[in-house]
Protein backbone atom coordinates (compact mmCIF):
# COMPACT_ATOMS: atom_id res chain seq x y z
CA UNK A 1 0.00 0.00 0.00
CA UNK A 2 1.31 3.59 -1.06
CA UNK A 3 -0.04 6.85 -0.22
CA UNK A 4 1.32 9.65 -1.90
CA UNK A 5 0.61 13.19 -2.67
CA UNK A 6 -1.33 14.07 -5.93
CA UNK A 7 -2.41 17.21 -8.08
CA UNK A 8 -6.21 17.61 -7.82
CA UNK A 9 -6.83 17.53 -11.28
CA UNK A 10 -5.73 14.08 -11.04
CA UNK A 11 -8.21 12.84 -8.45
CA UNK A 12 -10.65 9.96 -9.26
CA UNK A 13 -13.70 11.28 -9.07
CA UNK A 14 -15.08 7.93 -8.63
CA UNK A 15 -14.25 7.42 -4.94
CA UNK A 16 -14.95 11.56 -4.74
CA UNK A 17 -18.31 10.40 -5.01
CA UNK A 18 -18.44 7.66 -2.86
CA UNK A 19 -18.17 10.25 0.44
CA UNK A 20 -19.82 13.33 -1.14
CA UNK A 21 -22.42 12.42 -3.64
CA UNK A 22 -22.71 16.07 -5.23
CA UNK A 23 -20.17 17.10 -8.19
CA UNK A 24 -21.05 20.39 -7.49
CA UNK A 25 -20.01 20.10 -3.99
CA UNK A 26 -16.23 18.50 -4.94
CA UNK A 27 -16.11 21.15 -7.54
CA UNK A 28 -16.48 23.51 -4.83
CA UNK A 29 -13.08 22.16 -3.03
CA UNK A 30 -11.26 19.71 -4.83
CA UNK A 31 -9.23 22.70 -6.60
CA UNK A 32 -7.92 24.66 -3.01
CA UNK A 33 -7.10 20.94 -1.74
CA UNK A 34 -4.05 18.86 -1.01
CA UNK A 35 -4.89 15.18 -2.62
CA UNK A 36 -3.38 12.42 -0.92
CA UNK A 37 -4.37 9.07 -2.91
CA UNK A 38 -3.88 5.51 -1.75
CA UNK A 39 -3.01 2.42 -3.80
CA UNK A 40 -2.67 -1.24 -4.24
CA UNK A 41 -0.50 -2.79 -6.97
CA UNK A 42 -0.89 0.61 -8.33
CA UNK A 43 -4.39 0.71 -8.20
CA UNK A 44 -6.40 3.44 -6.11
CA UNK A 45 -8.14 2.45 -3.95
CA UNK A 46 -8.86 5.29 -1.39
CA UNK A 47 -8.73 9.35 -1.83
CA UNK A 48 -8.53 12.06 0.37
CA UNK A 49 -8.86 15.75 0.09
CA UNK A 50 -8.13 18.29 3.04
CA UNK A 51 -8.15 22.35 2.55
CA UNK A 52 -5.54 24.28 5.23
CA UNK A 53 -6.94 27.52 6.81
CA UNK A 54 -4.59 28.70 9.21
CA UNK A 55 -3.83 26.34 11.97
CA UNK A 56 -6.52 24.04 10.88
CA UNK A 57 -6.69 21.25 8.25
CA UNK A 58 -10.44 20.52 7.24
CA UNK A 59 -11.00 16.87 5.70
CA UNK A 60 -13.55 17.67 2.56
CA UNK A 61 -13.52 14.08 1.43
CA UNK A 62 -11.87 11.21 2.25
CA UNK A 63 -13.34 7.53 0.49
CA UNK A 64 -12.50 3.98 0.51
CA UNK A 65 -13.28 1.92 -2.45
CA UNK A 66 -16.12 -0.49 -1.11
CA UNK A 67 -14.45 -3.58 -1.78
CA UNK A 68 -11.53 -2.68 0.14
CA UNK A 69 -13.13 -1.19 3.45
CA UNK A 70 -12.82 -2.83 6.79
CA UNK A 71 -8.84 -3.56 6.15
CA UNK A 72 -7.42 -0.44 7.78
CA UNK A 73 -7.07 1.82 4.86
CA UNK A 74 -8.55 4.59 6.16
CA UNK A 75 -7.28 4.34 9.80
CA UNK A 76 -4.07 4.31 8.11
CA UNK A 77 -5.19 7.30 5.65
CA UNK A 78 -5.94 9.06 8.71
CA UNK A 79 -3.13 8.31 10.62
CA UNK A 80 -1.27 9.79 7.33
CA UNK A 81 -2.85 12.67 7.51
CA UNK A 82 -2.39 13.55 11.12
CA UNK A 83 1.56 13.30 10.07
CA UNK A 84 1.08 15.99 7.61
CA UNK A 85 -0.71 18.34 9.69
CA UNK A 86 1.98 17.84 12.46
CA UNK A 87 4.97 18.10 9.23
CA UNK A 88 2.57 21.25 8.96
CA UNK A 89 2.44 22.52 12.42
CA UNK A 90 -0.86 22.49 12.29
CA UNK A 91 -3.27 22.23 15.42
CA UNK A 92 -6.24 20.86 14.50
CA UNK A 93 -8.09 18.27 12.01
CA UNK A 94 -11.64 19.09 11.45
CA UNK A 95 -14.23 17.01 9.30
CA UNK A 96 -17.50 17.13 8.96
CA UNK A 97 -20.25 14.05 8.32
CA UNK A 98 -23.65 14.16 8.23
CA UNK A 99 -26.29 12.84 11.26
CA UNK A 100 -26.79 9.69 9.51
CA UNK A 101 -23.45 8.59 8.79
CA UNK A 102 -23.13 6.26 12.15
CA UNK A 103 -20.46 4.16 10.56
CA UNK A 104 -18.23 7.41 9.81
CA UNK A 105 -19.07 8.59 13.27
CA UNK A 106 -17.91 5.74 15.15
CA UNK A 107 -15.05 5.68 13.08
CA UNK A 108 -13.88 9.41 13.51
CA UNK A 109 -14.57 9.05 17.42
CA UNK A 110 -12.36 5.70 16.72
CA UNK A 111 -9.54 7.79 15.41
CA UNK A 112 -9.22 10.19 17.99
CA UNK A 113 -11.62 12.66 17.05
CA UNK A 114 -14.39 14.34 19.26
CA UNK A 115 -18.01 16.27 18.67
CA UNK A 116 -17.71 19.78 18.26
CA UNK A 117 -21.03 20.97 16.67
CA UNK A 118 -23.87 20.19 14.54
CA UNK A 119 -24.37 22.43 11.66
CA UNK A 120 -28.88 22.29 11.55
CA UNK A 121 -30.18 21.48 8.04
CA UNK A 122 -26.36 21.24 5.90
CA UNK A 123 -27.37 18.53 3.48
CA UNK A 124 -31.81 19.44 3.69
CA UNK A 125 -31.48 20.71 -0.33
CA UNK A 126 -29.49 17.85 -1.49
CA UNK A 127 -31.25 16.36 -4.01
CA UNK A 128 -31.66 13.32 -4.14
CA UNK A 129 -32.54 13.30 -0.81
CA UNK A 130 -29.64 11.49 0.97
CA UNK A 131 -30.88 8.19 3.60
CA UNK A 132 -28.26 6.13 5.37
CA UNK A 133 -29.23 3.55 8.21
CA UNK A 134 -33.09 3.96 7.39
CA UNK A 135 -32.16 8.24 8.58
CA UNK A 136 -32.72 11.09 6.43
CA UNK A 137 -29.02 12.99 6.49
CA UNK A 138 -30.11 16.69 7.34
CA UNK A 139 -27.53 18.12 9.47
CA UNK A 140 -23.77 17.93 9.82
CA UNK A 141 -22.02 17.07 12.62
CA UNK A 142 -19.09 18.51 13.02
CA UNK A 143 -16.08 16.67 14.42
CA UNK A 144 -12.24 17.57 15.35
CA UNK A 145 -8.41 16.01 16.73
CA UNK A 146 -6.69 17.75 18.43
CA UNK A 147 -2.99 17.51 17.50
CA UNK A 148 -1.46 20.15 20.06
CA UNK A 149 -1.98 18.26 23.76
Amino acid sequence: MDIKLIEPTQAPLDLLLLADPSTDSIASYLHDSVIFLVTINSKPVAVSAVVVKGKIVEIKNIAVATQYQHRGIGKKLIEHLKLFARKSQLDVIKVGTGNSSLQQLAFYQKSGFRIKGIISDYFSSYRPEIYENGIRCLDMIVLECELRQ
